[in-house]
This record gives structure tokens, sequence and C-alpha cells, in this order.
């Protein structure tokens, strides 16, 4: 027990609830030793606390001001008795809010918002379209925060698409993302033509639409062998089914940078998928 009180002895800094800045306790944080760190490290610390403490369940805390995600515990133990538990924290520097496509495009709130820290992993290029490098994320959320593939995650004033949803070795959730560049949403006129024989012509009916766009290779699915190959430039759209309900190949969207067809439509229940190209 004394040993237990001892362990206990150095615990000063404050410990407090980066959600409701309730008090959690008191721990002690180590030293960091910056010079050996690179990466995700830096944001990386490791905190020592009593066995009684709890952690909040959103596995979110606040230090000295900063606040940090707590990753999975490790434990100290001496003849049998649990004397300290460490946990390794992730520092971050605001909220995330995470989006199902559906939502996104209807525009309702976030169906999460939490803490994240956003870390850059690599750049990915598409050699079929450019040289041009696209961001690969991983976006840290505590482990028990909702977050799944295809979400869309608005972060650092950016949007991003998720690939990949994993536990990390330190026991945060790890959203690996692409960023998406570009306007992303945007509201396209969309024409649909409707062929009438007695005048051997085409007629369209126009309507305003919002939309979601992203690298074609974004968000794909050959269904077929017949369906149409992707060619350089090509983009996946997304909207809700409400709003164009008739959609079909051929039919043409009005951008602010063109005009573009209709190769192929997929329907995602609430949501229409298109495969489409510069006219």
């Amino acid at each position: 027990m004394r040993l237990h009180a001892a362990a206990t002895r150095f615990d000063k800094s404050v410990l407090t609830d980066a959600y409701t800045d309730e008090l959690i306790g008191k721990g002690q944080l180590e030293h960091t030793d910056i010079f050996k760190l690179d990466g995700a490290s830096v944001r990386r610390r490791i905190m020592s606390v009593s066995p009684t403490l709890s952690i909040p369940a959103r596995r979110a805390i606040q230090i000295a001001g900063e606040k940090y995600l707590v990753g999975e515990p490790s434990f100290d133990e001496s003849f049998g008795s649990l004397i300290r538990v460490k946990y390794v924290l992730h520092r971050t520097p605001g909220e995330a809010s995470v989006y199902s496509i559906e939502g996104a495009l209807a525009e309702d709130a976030a169906t999460t918002t939490a803490f994240a820290s956003r870390e850059w992993n690599k750049d990915v290029v598409d050699m079929r379209e450019s040289s041009r490098y696209i961001n690969d994320y991983h976006i840290f959320f505590g482990k028990n925060e909702s977050v799944n593939v295809n979400d869309l995650i608005y972060i650092d004033g950016t949007w991003h698409y998720c690939h990949s949803v994993h536990p990390s070795l330190s026991g945060f959730r790890d959203a690996v993302s692409h960023e998406l560049i570009g306007s992303v949403f945007e509201v396209g006129t969309a024409s649909s033509k409707t062929y009438t024989a007695q005048g051997d012509s085409f007629s369209s009916v126009d309507s305003e639409v919002r939309m979601l766009r992203m690298r074609w290779s974004e968000d794909f699915t050959y269904f077929t062998e017949s369906q149409t190959d992707y060619v350089r430039g090509d983009e996946t759209v997304m909207f809700l089914e409400i709003d164009w309900p008739n959609v079909k190949v051929s039919d043409e969207i009005e951008f602010t940078d063109g005009f573009w067809k209709v190769l192929s439509v997929v329907d995602s229940g609430s949501v229409r998928r298109l495969h489409t190209r510069r006219v």
C-alpha cells in the first residue's frame, strides 16, 4: 500500500474531460525528448496514472490547456499488486465532423463531431491521370467514435473520403482517408433528355441538384465486362435519389467547369452514383 502511495506522490497534472471539462483526477506526463521523435510521434506523450482513475468513454482529456486522445493502457505491478497504469496520448488540435454521404448531400448535421488529429501518411499518384499528388492521411479518433468506410470527414478546413478504418497499435481509431480536391460539393444543372418519335427530336427537363464530385478512382465498382472503362479525367458524381430520380445514361450535367455526360448509373439506395465524363 505504501508503494502505491509513493507512486501517486508526484501526480501533479490535473486531468479533465475534453468534452465536458469535468475533473477526472491527477496524473503524470513523461518528459518528451523531441529530438528522438518524428512524424506522428511528435504529438505523442505517455501518461501515468493511478489504477483507480477512470478514463472518459470518449477517450479525450485535457491537460494544461492541451487536448489529447487516450489510447490503450499498459500496466505496472509489484508483488502481484497493480501500481500504475500508463496510456499513450495523442495531442489533438481540434474537432473533426463525420458525415455519411447521404447526410452531407442533404446538409444534415454531422453524425459524429469528435476530437481528432490529421497526420499526413503518404503521397499517392494516379499515373493514368497526372503527376499530381493525392494526399493520403491518417485521421485519428478515440477508439469508441463512430467512423466508417465511405464516410466524409471534414477536418482542418478540408474534406476527406474515408477508405479504411482500423484500430491503431496505440489504441486509437484510425481512419485512412484521401483529401478531396476541387469544389467537392456543387449545385449542378441536371438535364434529362427524352426522345420524341413524332418529331424525331429530343427534349430536356432541367433541375438544380446538389452533388458531390470526386475523382472516379475514389469510388467505383465494375459490375460487368461491358461497363464503360475509365478515361483520364472521369469523375464520380453522387446525389440524393429524390433530387433526380429518373437519371439515365446519356443525360448531362452542367457544372461551373462545363458539361459532363452520364456514362453509368449505380443505385445505392437513397444515393445515386454516376460515372461521368467531360463532354
